[in-house]
């Protein structure tokens, strides 16, 4: 995920169920006077949330903004030189990229093709 997608990040509040078809997209968490839809990138990718203190990631999404349940470990961002940006080779994931950390190929997220691939 690129760090222009990301608008902040806060405590997680309990979201509220709502009944919808779009994948994912169950609940809708507030805070302050706005009301997000969540987006369960963990069940998206086949993940738990780790911990029990829980963070809300609020992202920038091309339909609006949205929150993201992610671990009570706060995401450390990286900066990479644009020469090590790559194709993402990778089929499960809508990516707008990867990085090489080792022998890993790292996806970078797009945020506006998520739920559009489910």
């Amino acid at each position: 995920m690129k760090a222009v997608d990301v608008s902040g990040i806060s405590q997680w509040a309990e979201p509220i169920p709502v009944a919808g078809r779009t994948p994912f997209i169950t609940s809708v968490v507030r805070q302050g006077q706005t009301v997000l839809p969540v987006f369960d990138l963990a069940a998206s990718l086949r993940l738990t949330v780790q911990g029990s203190s829980p963070l809300c990631l609020r992202v920038k999404h091309s339909l609006g903004e949205m929150a993201m349940c992610i671990d009570e470990e706060i995401p450390v961002l990286h900066t990479l030189d644009p020469a090590m940006l790559q194709t993402y080779h990778g089929k499960d994931l809508p990516a707008d990229g990867s990085y090489t950390n080792g022998l890993d190929e790292i996806p970078i997220l797009s945020v506006s093709q998520l739920g559009s691939t489910e």
